[in-house]
């Protein structure tokens, strides 16, 4: 899993809120959030996956998902992209090496579904069997020439001040937890906090994701 400046604004506002409560924070990846969701080894998971991912994953549950913001999944490459990478197609040539994610990861996720739907095997992509657990850490691979490119979330290109990033898909950031927990202590804090003008304002301003749906609340 990886650092989430989204996380971090909510747990401070959660600890200054009248009804908020103590939150201990594990870095995970959205597989394995939502496998601690399911053997209720944690009350939410953070998680960028299709709705459905998210329901196959957390079976004969009821739950509710908050939308914590929207990002952008795309391409880290060097200043100026030297290697002209604009789609998934691009890797298939056996000339671009990755830095890619742990299994799990919502960016290892999306590559393995394009490289199954395409009958592509992964050996033919240089690097793909180098996995690192954060966007920070595979854009410092780009940034430091040990690699070509990787996938990850706009935020950590736009931290490193050394990449480019071409956008692929707009995703959701998920906070999910079973539905009869919206009743109890501090979950009403949680959705006051996210659904605030000022939680918005301060998100987008520190990372530039799209929160036009955030606060939204969804069954699944």
């Amino acid at each position: 899993g990886q650092f989430s400046p989204a996380l971090e604004l909510l747990i401070s506002q959660m600890s200054i809120h009248p009804q908020g409560i103590p939150v201990l924070q594990s870095f995970m990846n959205s597989y394995n959030s939502l496998y601690s969701l399911y053997f209720k080894k944690a009350h939410i998971a953070c998680a960028s996956l299709p709705k459905d991912h998210i329901r196959s994953l957390v079976p004969s549950t009821a739950l509710s998902a908050l939308c914590l913001y929207e990002y952008s999944l795309g391409f880290y490459v060097p200043s100026k992209n030297p290697q002209g990478i604009t789609c998934l197609d691009d890797l298939t040539t056996g000339k671009i090496t990755i830095a890619n994610r742990e299994k799990g990861s919502t960016p290892r996720i999306y590559l393995d579904h394009f490289l199954l739907e395409n009958h592509i095997s992964p050996a033919t992509i240089p690097g793909y069997h180098t996995e690192l657990v954060s966007d920070i850490s595979t854009a410092a691979a780009v940034a430091n020439h040990k690699a070509d490119t990787a996938l990850g979330d706009d935020y950590a290109a736009h931290q490193s001040g050394f990449l480019d990033f071409i956008p692929l898909k707009s995703l959701p950031m998920y906070l999910v937890m079973e539905t009869e927990s919206l009743s109890q202590p501090g979950f009403t804090a949680l959705m006051e906090i996210v659904r605030s003008e000022d939680f918005r304002t301060i998100l987008k301003g520190q990372t530039g994701y799209d929160v036009s749906y955030t606060g939204e609340l969804i069954s699944l």
